[in-house]
């Protein structure tokens, strides 16, 4: 498949995938889009809020101070590197113990506002520390946290978005991601080298900036073609 796309874009000057990634991770993912695009990021502000103000009330006990602290942690993800849950720090942040602070998590989760990323060696436990926390997808950071994205969170939030409905995703203690148990992906920038997991099998690196791949460098924007 990887190889038909290669040819479709060969010498191909019509056609800017970048741009369009670039377009589609900033507004292109709610069918706000196709209202008035300049009110997009708006709109999605407004939805987090409807859900943090409204929703999550009414399924769990949480007070309106706390809504605002998980406002500030919403945005806290969006603008670090990939975030790495320290929950004694941030129950102390919320002001909640840790336990509330985990259902909390799960909450939003379930409300699709963030993708909790786990370890494989650690098991599926539903409220056990995940390795990284991201927002569930990009819009979401740039609607948080006014363009202050981390760039190496935002790929790998939008590598997590496109794979995650049809495939397992967990960490890796080499590369980034272990897909359904058996493909080992290092997210990057065009020049992102394949040195940390160039003894691994079936291991390969997402790269953004690149139209065209080669050999185990894919395009990170070819992704958007799996979801």
């Amino acid at each position: 498949m990887v190889q038909n796309f290669v040819q479709l874009y060969k010498g191909s000057h019509k056609i800017k995938p970048i741009e369009k990634y670039n377009n589609y991770i900033k507004t292109g993912y709610y069918p706000f889009f196709l209202e008035n695009e300049h009110n997009y990021l708006k709109k999605v502000e407004e939805t987090i809020n409807q859900l943090l103000t409204s929703d999550l009330p009414f399924v769990a006990n949480i007070s309106y101070a706390n809504i605002i602290k998980l406002k500030q942690l919403l945005q806290i993800i969006s603008e670090s590197v990939p975030f790495k849950p320290n929950y004694e720090k941030l129950s102390n942040l919320i002001a909640v113990s840790k336990n509330t602070l985990k259902d909390y998590i799960y909450y939003l989760q379930e409300g699709f506002l963030i993708f909790l990323l786990k370890s494989k060696q650690k098991g599926d436990a539903l409220l056990g520390k995940p390795e990284k926390i991201y927002m569930f997808h990009p819009n979401l950071m740039f609607a948080t946290a006014n363009n202050n994205s981390n760039i190496g969170n935002l790929r790998e939030c939008f590598f997590c978005s496109q794979l995650s409905l049809l495939h397992e995703i967990n960490s890796h203690n080499t590369g980034d991601f272990l897909i359904d148990n058996k493909y080992i992906f290092e997210i990057g920038g065009k020049n992102k080298t394949y040195k940390q997991i160039s003894d691994i099998e079936n291991s390969f690196i997402a790269s953004d900036d690149i139209e065209i791949g080669y050999k185990n460098k894919i395009p990170l924007w070819l992704f958007g073609f799996l979801y």
